[in-house]
């Protein structure tokens, strides 16, 4: 099974898609085709961005809570035991490479171009979310 860490800005665009590359990896996560594992940070911050006037005006407490509820319920809770300091190019991103990292992630999936330009780090493949779509619907994942 591939262990994946989605990054904030993939998990809140996920929470309801209609269509697209988001639908399908949804649809795969929620169907156990891979593993998401998430860390504290990260879902402090996924809960902190759907608090936000343009989420919460979208989806409402209720599909904000069920969402949460779902990722918790859902994903791999991943503690930080190593930390990374100084690899992305924004501190604050560091800590989506260390869950990774800590996890032995396969894949970051991320629609950060910033993210992107490392092209790896560690195990880990940072991807976007068009291209790791592509890959779960052309591999056959067990």
């Amino acid at each position: 099974m591939i262990q994946v860490v989605l990054d904030t800005n993939v998990l809140v665009s996920a929470v309801h898609p209609d269509r697209g590359p988001l639908a399908v990896i949804r649809e795969s996560w929620l169907t156990g085709r891979f593993l998401v594992y998430v860390s504290e940070p990260l879902l402090d911050e996924v809960e902190i961005t759907l608090t936000k006037a343009y989420f919460a005006a979208r989806l409402g407490p209720e599909r904000t809570d069920r969402f949460l509820t779902l990722l918790k319920r859902t994903a791999i809770l991943q503690p930080i035991i190593e930390a990374v300091i100084g690899v992305a190019t924004h501190p604050e991103d560091d800590w989506i490479l260390a869950t990774a990292k800590n996890a032995q992630a396969q894949f970051l999936v991320t629609a950060d171009k910033v993210l992107h330009a490392l092209g790896s780090f560690g195990p880990a493949r940072l991807i976007d979310p068009a291209a790791f779509a592509d890959y779960l619907e052309s591999t056959e994942i067990e």
